[in-house]
């Protein structure tokens, strides 16, 4: 058992629209169970944070607060060195839009609640329980429900994090 916290950076991908990503972060916990030399199992729960900025209009920044599920199965390289597959599902807690001239605004209507990613990377775990890892996850889910943009909006996002097991 342990926590984790690291760095999110956020790729929302529009159908030929550019739209700035920003980095924001990740915390939360997890349970690791190894197996043998060779393979382990990693349940956790994060509180992540994705931002935006033109995501909707220009000059417009959103900030999106999820709960993450990532199962990680781990294949160990060497006694240290592992690399992970990690399917992914989070459930949006809250959006916050800010437009130019306007007060920010619940906009967690305009999106869907479920978001549904597959991920890869690589982690290092030392025998004092400090580890990092960095993974890249590639969304399936669009972003908008298709009231408001018509076409794919999936995201994909990089972490980075560190974390220590003490259990």
């Amino acid at each position: 058992m342990g926590f984790k916290a690291g760095y999110n950076f956020t790729d929302y991908q529009r159908d030929a629209q550019n739209v700035s990503s920003t980095s924001s972060y990740h915390a939360g916990v997890y349970v690791s169970f190894r197996f043998n030399y060779r393979f382990g199992f990693q349940p956790e729960i994060l509180y992540s944070q994705h931002r935006a900025s033109d995501l909707v209009t220009t000059g417009s920044r959103a900030t999106f607060g999820y709960v993450l599920l990532p199962i990680t199965a781990k294949v160990f390289l060497t006694r240290y060195l592992n690399i992970q597959i990690i399917p992914q599902v989070g459930q949006l807690l809250d959006a916050t839009m800010r437009f130019p001239g306007v007060p920010s605004v619940n906009g967690k209507v305009f999106f869907k609640t479920t978001d549904i990613s597959v991920g890869g990377g690589i982690g290092i775990e030392s025998e004092t329980g400090f580890n990092a890892s960095v993974r890249y996850f590639y969304g399936f889910s669009d972003t908008f429900k298709p009231i408001v943009i018509v076409g794919d909006s999936p995201k994909n996002i990089l972490q980075v994090s560190i974390a220590y097991t003490f259990l």
